[in-house]
């Protein structure tokens, strides 16, 4: 990737950035009114009652076919693991596969081609295809039916504290290592730009997460964009040697669920009982943290406790919602992905990527946006 020089890129740095500081500021509003309003999210309609207690009645979408899901590895995506696991996909009248792949655009791709029915992605992919194919309306194409998670916390910058690097800087010449994945080119973007760094650093790009444990533990690479669970996995080999550099105050990352224009037409129930299994997954993941997170981590490998401490630093907010916190992302996003394709104002419709009617009707107050406009005929 090429590095920008210091005043045009921290010009086109503020430019991405100024989305992000009001996400940031209307994401913090639900931790505060926790403390004394109650807060119009899925959440609200699911505690303090389990999916067992009754209080969630389950939607039967009427499928014969298995549903076929594309998720991830990663702890954004513990919902679809404790759906999996609690039986509340079978509960709402799904049969559901879930496939693992941890390349988002792979996830997108296999989506648009048809061979699966919902993926679960971050917000870089999905943006990337939309400026790179503006011209939306196809019934292939992707569509946010909801986002399930936001942190500031579960993505990093990691580097081995063997090596002399204590500051961003020291990074110059050294080897760099990014997952094939969209999300973490997008946060590298940010936090190269942001710090100044210098275009001498070798960035690698073919590694896959599993093998940058390796790499960086063996001193093949000195640094790597990360995210949980792997580096809840490198801690256990690292323990103090661990190095990590912050990234929350550039960077918060969103999970949503995906499907395609024609199934949110023309299968809403479908969605709808999709919606509501992982409605019901949240509610657990909230009433019940240690054991979810356990579940999680017996997956990894890991400890049952070893994802605590990212839970404990609160970076982790589950809940089912379409708010303009997620439209300030996937704006952030954008800008991003048209300034890398080199394109000036772009006319980018952001609403484009989202089909909120299935959320607006299973849980109304989720949705926090404004009703489309009625289509034209």
């Amino acid at each position: 990737m090429v590095i920008l020089s210091a005043s045009r890129a921290h010009s086109r740095l503020f430019r991405v950035l100024l989305p992000l500081v009001l996400m940031l500021g209307i994401a913090a509003l639900p931790s505060v009114a926790q403390q004394s309003v109650p807060v119009p999210s899925a959440l609200a309609h699911a505690e303090p009652a389990s999916p067992d207690s009754g209080q969630f009645q389950p939607v039967q979408p009427h499928s014969a076919q298995p549903v076929r899901v594309a998720g991830a590895r990663a702890l954004t995506d513990l919902p679809t693991l404790v759906a999996d696991a609690k039986g509340l996909f079978a509960r709402h009248g799904l049969e559901v596969a879930v496939s693992l792949g941890d390349i988002d655009t792979h996830r997108l791709a296999r989506l648009q081609a048809g061979e699966v029915d919902f993926a679960l992605l971050g917000l870089t992919p999905l943006v990337v295809d939309l400026v790179a194919h503006p011209d939306r309306g196809g019934p292939q194409d992707p569509v946010i039916l909801a986002g399930l998670i936001h942190s500031s916390d579960i993505d990093r910058v990691v580097f081995h504290r063997a090596r002399p690097i204590g500051k961003p800087s020291d990074l110059s010449g050294r080897r760099v290592a990014l997952p094939p994945d969209a999300n973490a080119e997008f946060l590298w973007w940010l936090f190269s730009t942001f710090h100044a760094l210098a275009a001498d650093i070798d960035l690698q790009r073919e590694h896959s997460s599993e093998a940058l444990l390796d790499l960086l533990a063996a001193g093949a690479i000195d640094a790597a964009v990360m995210r949980e669970p792997w580096i809840a996995r490198l801690r256990a080999r690292l323990g103090a040697d661990l190095g990590q550099f912050p990234t929350s105050h550039l960077y918060a990352a969103k999970w949503v669920l995906v499907s395609t224009r024609r199934t949110a037409r023309e299968r809403p129930a479908l969605c709808a009982a999709m919606l509501a299994s992982y409605r019901d997954a949240i509610a657990l993941i909230n009433q019940n943290t240690p054991e979810a997170l356990a579940l999680h981590a017996e997956r990894a490998g890991l400890s049952a406790s070893a994802l605590e401490p990212d839970w404990r630093r609160q970076a982790l907010d589950y809940h089912l919602s379409i708010d303009w916190s997620l439209i300030a992302a996937l704006k952030q996003q954008a800008h991003w992905a048209a300034l890398q394709a080199d394109l000036a104002d772009p006319i980018i419709d952001i609403l484009a990527l989202i089909d909120e009617t299935a959320l607006r009707s299973l849980v109304p107050g989720a949705v926090g946006i404004p009703p489309p406009l009625p289509r034209r005929p």
